[in-house]
């Protein structure tokens, strides 16, 4: 990530770029005096300034008019321009400019054992770029856009402080509840390249399989001591919000008025501990949501979803074991007067052998409870020609961590087996991904 302090920049870009022999001692002050009280500078980095152009003044003491500094030479010495948008002083104050992206690319072959079509592509997996203004007083804008599918990540207002008991961050936009441990993984810090089919299951569009119950939102979220929600300090963390009860992909995006006659918001809850016990590292924790009108095959006015989720992720030393189980109550799941009661797990070990290795393992299971479930709902890119009741998913692979996982190669061999009424179909192959963050 490359962040820009927007003040010292107006204050440099005014100062450096006027030939040092075009200012007179006096002149040099006063603009410096000025951008003091405007608060570009501070009155340390404003005498800094001077200092460096006294400097650059008397190396070129030689030069008997202002002509001698010459645009080519002042060009040749100058680094190369940064561009960027800067707002009119006094009206915002921007403390910095955060500009950050992701690119994977993926090659999929995955082959089912019924007799059809199957899976031989390269993908371009995800293309996204973001910007994050952080503003005076603890505000930020974060607006995180994927160009590969044509969708946001994140677009968000925010304010975060103390307000005497413990850290919190408020935030108005789109973003995800804290709802599905594995969902709310960064998509850049999978070490099984996908999400799991139980999260993908739950969370995931609703497709008249799927369940579509957390996830992307559009609302108002409040998060209690957010850096433990992070795992970079210990300590109780905590989330409410309340938002549209549908997500956005599956209403026309963000900015739509949503699905006809459904609208009454959701709320969503979240409760969790960050701890450390000697070199032990571990996070447990359990949220919910309820979603007015999200049940039935599709969304439907008088069928309500209620979501839960249980997980824990425990790191010891080069080991680290992760899990979570999901449930939920779908009203009119399968069809009118009906209630289901789908179930998931995921359990996922990994070891690094050193800095640059590291091996994953992941299980995961889906009951549907009868609502029915293709291997292609819990295995992205899976061919499928069965509906099942249950889905069970395999995944095993390495990581080449180049750099972190800000420059990672991954490879792993995928396995799913899908059994209903009409049979069974298996699912085997391999993904790898290139990734790059920055």
């Amino acid at each position: 990530m490359k962040t820009f302090h927007l003040p010292l920049l107006c204050a440099l870009w005014a100062l450096i770029f006027t030939p040092v022999t075009s200012l007179q001692a006096g002149e040099t002050d006063v603009l410096l005096q000025i951008l003091v009280r405007k608060g570009l500078l501070t009155a340390a980095e404003a005498a800094e300034v001077k200092a460096e152009m006294h400097d650059q003044k008397v190396e070129g003491e030689g030069a008997s008019t202002p002509d001698a500094v010459s645009p080519a030479s002042l060009a040749a010495t100058r680094p190369p321009p940064v561009r960027v948008a800067v707002t009119k002083p006094g009206s915002r104050i921007v403390d910095s400019f955060t500009l950050y992206g992701r690119l994977q690319m993926q090659y999929v072959s995955l082959d089912s054992d019924r007799d059809m079509g199957d899976t031989n592509r390269f993908l371009v997996r995800r293309a996204r770029i973001g910007a994050k203004v952080v503003l005076a007083s603890d505000w930020l804008a974060d607006i995180d856009y994927t160009f590969s599918s044509g969708d946001f990540n994140k677009a968000v207002i925010g304010w975060g402080g103390d307000l005497g008991f413990g850290p919190i961050a408020i935030q108005a936009g789109l973003r995800k509840p804290y709802v599905g441990y594995e969902e709310n993984t960064s998509s850049g810090s999978l070490n099984a390249i996908e999400r799991s089919a139980a999260t993908r299951f739950f969370t995931e569009s609703n497709n008249g399989r799927r369940l579509g119950a957390a996830g992307y939102r559009v609302g108002i979220y409040l998060d209690g001591n957010p850096d433990a929600t992070k795992g970079k300090v210990d300590g109780v963390y905590y989330g409410l919000a309340v938002t549209n009860p549908e997500r956005p992909s599956d209403a026309a995006g963000a900015a739509s008025t949503g699905i006809s006659g459904i609208n009454t918001p959701a709320t969503w809850a979240n409760l969790g501990y960050a701890g450390r016990v000697n070199d032990l590292t571990y996070t447990l924790g359990a949220g919910a949501g309820y979603l007015p009108d999200s049940g039935g095959r599709v969304a439907t006015a008088g069928n309500d979803l209620v979501i839960y989720s249980v997980y824990g992720d425990v790191r010891f030393g080069a080991f680290r074991v992760g899990g979570e189980y999901l449930t939920a109550t779908v009203d009119g799941g399968i069809g009118a007067g009906t209630e289901v009661n789908p179930e998931g797990f995921w359990l996922q070990t990994e070891y690094a052998f050193n800095a640059h290795w590291l091996g994953a393992v992941r299980y995961s299971r889906v009951d549907s409870d009868g609502r029915g479930v293709r291997t292609s709902d819990g295995l992205r890119s899976a061919p499928s020609a069965l509906v099942g009741d249950t889905l069970d998913e395999l995944y095993a692979g390495f990581n080449y961590d180049i750099m972190g996982s800000d420059l990672r190669f991954q490879l792993g061999y995928v396995y799913g087996h899908s059994v209903g009424p009409n049979g069974s179909e298996t699912i085997s192959g391999v993904r790898s991904q290139v990734q790059v963050n920055f």
